[in-house]
């Protein structure tokens, strides 16, 4: 007997050859036993990981399809894929990829053949929901085999937000670079270590290409002396979180320039490194179109003013005159007056509004606010005025104190010390409307100058009480006179017995209640009382009559305007 042990496809086979019996003849018979347990296991262990690798397919939050790459045929999607597309399951499975993919076929089947052989990874394509709309995304494929087939797994990431988001920035950075191209200014973006990273604006300054900075520190293209300071700029900037401004003395291929410079703190790193914008202008350019600037603010000044005290006659001259600033006096408009400055106590007859303040920064201020749009500015003997078009409607009242702010806050930027006062008018078109409207900002910032001492303040004319008619402002003697014909008596008494009698009449010609002016200057309300009568007996007069109140409010109000110069 032999016994012969063959592999066979992966099969045991035994083979029982008897090849002789006792007689000695041939081979009477032939066994043959395979054992398959092998290929079974083999079987088995396949079966178990295409049912695992289907229940993770399914339980997967990513949007998963199988694809037969023979047919584009979409064979199974996960839930993920069903709540993206808007099919359902037997929808996508009677569908072929090339039926939501956006692109020419032979470009989809030349990928679907790519990651049949091969993984093959972010894919851009398009993607077609059932509710019509478009979608950016990146498909990650790769090939597997199920039940003896090589298909397609595909995962597909949305990528629309993304793109929008990148496409956004993009454009941010196209117009940011097209701006800063556009001023005359050299710009540079240096991080904290003083290296350059970006360079815009006016080359003629430079001196080499802006791209020739890139990548180089501070101290490979300037002096040691200039590449310190400015080095010492940006750090400090970075430090402190704030801006800094400076006159910059580089020094440029063996030549001194000289720059009006500023330096940024900005938000973002680069590298790990912290960044600020280094701003520099050309001083003599700078001082150009200042001079310029100012020049055509103190013509329009002048126009304007003959047109106010109307040496401008003839309704054509007229209209010339008002082209030719870029003003409409025909549109309704209104005016804000600007005050940070007191009553001039020299000359009885001198105007209300020397600015405290020479011309120079007179003329700073008219260039901050010829910034703010849809309004004209000029300067008058009295100060400054703000003429701005009323085009909101109903909520003009409200808009133009709006506006007033914005003027207040605009100079407070350049000198935070300053105490502005800004009065608004009503709205008025034409000759006439002007010349009233300057009159009624007039009386507004009077009205704001006497209720605030210090910090400033904005009234519009409607709020402007008693300042109402005051068609010219009391200053000088007439004021001195006035206040000391009314209060002049409480104003000694406080001075001299060192009590505050004058804020106590205030609050009572406020309207103010017993208790109510007690709580406030923290006083027994019998005090209160004691101090009215005594008020009432200084002045020798009867604090009850309506036309006495009226007579102390306005000498009350006139002495807190020319609390400076009494």
């Amino acid at each position: 007997m032999v016994l012969v042990l063959n592999c066979v496809d992966g099969e045991l086979e035994l083979i029982v050859l008897n090849s002789t019996n006792s007689s000695g003849s041939a081979i009477e018979w032939l066994t043959i036993s395979r054992d398959n347990s092998g290929r079974k296991q083999h079987e088995q262990r396949i079966q178990e990981m295409e049912t695992d690798y289907r229940q993770i397919f399914q339980g997967s939050p990513v949007v998963s399809i199988i694809i037969d790459p023979d047919t584009g045929n979409i064979l199974d999607a996960n839930q993920a894929a069903v709540d993206y597309y808007g099919y359902t399951l037997e929808e996508l499975q009677v569908m072929t990829i090339r039926q939501i993919n956006i692109a020419p076929r032979g470009e989809i089947d030349e990928c679907i053949n790519k990651v049949s052989r091969n993984h093959y990874k972010a894919i851009p394509f398009r993607h077609k929901l059932k509710d019509g709309s478009i979608r950016e995304v990146e498909i990650y494929s790769g090939p597997v085999k199920l039940k003896g087939r090589i298909l397609v797994h595909s995962l597909i990431i949305d990528v629309t937000a993304r793109r929008r988001a990148e496409a956004d920035l993009r454009e941010s950075n196209r117009r940011l670079r097209d701006f800063a191209e556009a001023v005359s200014d050299v710009s540079f973006i240096i991080d904290e270590d003083g290296r350059y990273l970006d360079v815009f604006g006016d080359e003629k300054m430079l001196p080499m290409p802006g791209t020739e900075f890139l990548g180089q520190t501070i101290h490979q293209v300037l002096s040691e002396d200039s590449a310190d300071f400015i080095l010492n700029e940006v750090q400090q900037a970075i430090i402190s979180g704030i801006q800094r401004k400076g006159i910059y003395e580089i020094q440029i291929g063996g030549e001194k320039q000289y720059f009006l410079g500023r330096t940024v703190p900005l938000t973002y790193i680069v590298n790990g490194k912290r960044t600020a914008a280094v701003i520099a202008a050309d001083i003599l350019e700078q001082q150009e179109n200042t001079l310029q600037m100012i020049y055509e603010l103190r013509r329009r000044s002048d126009i304007i003013s003959s047109v106010l005290d109307g040496k401008v006659d003839s309704n054509k001259s007229f209209a010339y005159t008002c082209s030719s600033l870029g003003l409409d006096i025909n549109l309704p408009s209104f005016v804000c007056k600007i005050l940070n400055y007191s009553l001039d106590s020299g000359d009885s007859n001198s105007q209300l509004a020397k600015i405290n303040c020479d011309r120079k920064r007179k003329d700073k201020m008219m260039i901050a606010l010829s910034e703010i749009p849809n309004c004209i500015v000029w300067g008058c003997q009295d100060g400054i005025y703000v003429l701005c078009y009323a085009t909101f409607g109903k909520r003009e009242w409200e808009r133009s104190k709006e506006i007033a702010s914005l003027i207040r806050t605009k100079l407070l930027e350049d000198d935070s010390s300053m105490s502005v006062f800004v009065g608004i008018s009503e709205v008025h078109t034409g000759v006439e409307g002007l010349k009233k409207n300057c009159r009624q900002a007039l009386s507004a910032v009077l009205a704001a100058r006497s209720r605030a001492v210090d910090g400033g303040g904005v009234v519009h004319y409607r709020e402007a009480g008693l300042f109402q008619f005051v068609s010219e402002p009391l200053s000088g003697n007439a004021a001195r006179e006035y206040i000391a014909q009314h209060i002049g008596n409480l104003l000694e008494y406080d001075q001299t017995k060192q009590t505050n009698y004058l804020v106590t009449l205030e609050e009572l010609l406020r309207g103010a209640s017993i208790r109510e002016t007690a709580e406030k200057q923290h006083l027994h309300p019998k005090s209160v009382i004691y101090r009215h009568k005594s008020i009432a007996k200084i002045l020798n007069v009867d604090l009850n009559d309506y036309q006495t109140r009226l007579t102390l409010g306005l000498a009350l109000q006139l002495y807190k305007l020319n609390a400076n110069n009494l």
